[in-house]
């Protein structure tokens, strides 16, 4: 089965599976973006820790979104994504 995820920028990021209906994810707005270095890095590793822990690629997309998020409000990605990992 052919896979292909790609974070569309401001709006959404989308996950294309062949032979099923696209799963779109919207961003979470952030009042402030302070630092989107990782931001990709964190949104994949994210979605393929979700994959490996047995989530639905719903839920895989929902929680690389949330990562992403807290990866871009922040001087500390790794920091938070390592507390936001323990929360779930």
């Amino acid at each position: 089965m052919n896979r292909c995820q790609a974070c569309l920028g401001e709006t959404q990021s989308t996950l294309f599976i062949e032979g099923k209906e696209a799963i779109r994810q919207p961003i979470i707005v952030a009042t402030e973006v302070i630092d989107t270095i990782g931001a990709g890095d964190t949104f994949t590793a994210s979605f393929v820790v979700a994959l490996v822990e047995g989530k639905s690629k719903e839920e895989c997309m929902r929680f690389a979104g949330t990562a992403l998020f807290f990866c871009s409000v922040s001087f500390f990605c790794f920091d938070l994504i390592r507390v936001f990992t323990k929360l779930l």
